[in-house]
C-alpha cells in the first residue's frame, strides 16, 4: 500500500494530467480512506474573501433588521469562510490541490484547472461532514 505522501502526489498529478483517469482517482481516494484519511472538499469559489465580506455585511444588516435566524446563517457562513481561508493560507494553496490536515484529505477546489471539475465531482462522493 502507498503511504499518504505518495497518494497526495498522485492525486495532485491527476489534477494536471492531459488524460484524466477517473478509475485511478477513485482508487487513490479509496487508498486514502484505508490509510485513515477522510476526504473534505473545500470549494474556494465559495469560501473566499469576497464571500466573507458579504457574510459579515449581511449579518450586520440582519441584526439591525431583527432577522436573527438569517443573521445566524450569515454568522456560520462567516466562520466557515474564515476557517477555510486560514487553511488555504496555512497550506499555501494557489490552485486546486490535495493536502493533508490531521486525519483529513483536503481537496481545495478553485475550478480553473484542466481537470478540476472532473475531480471535484468524484471527490464530492467521498466527502465527509467535518
Amino acid at each position: 500500500m502507498k503511504d499518504k505522501q505518495q497518494i497526495i502526489t498522485e492525486l495532485n498529478n491527476l489534477l494536471t494530467s492531459k488524460t484524466f483517469n477517473e478509475e485511478l482517482l477513485r482508487e487513490l481516494l479509496n487508498q486514502s480512506a484505508e490509510a485513515g484519511l477522510e476526504v473534505k472538499l473545500i470549494d474556494l469559489t465559495f469560501y473566499n474573501e469576497e464571500k466573507l465580506l458579504y457574510a459579515e455585511k449581511e449579518k450586520r444588516i440582519c441584526i439591525k433588521s431583527g432577522l436573527y435566524e438569517r443573521a445566524a446563517v450569515m454568522r456560520d457562513q462567516e466562520i466557515d469562510c474564515r476557517k477555510y481561508i486560514e487553511l488555504r493560507e496555512k497550506h499555501n494553496v494557489e490552485k486546486s490541490t490535495f493536502c493533508i490536515e490531521g486525519d483529513l484529505l483536503l481537496f481545495f477546489y478553485y475550478g480553473v484547472g484542466v481537470n478540476d471539475e472532473k475531480v471535484r465531482e468524484v471527490v464530492k462522493s467521498f466527502t465527509c461532514k467535518k
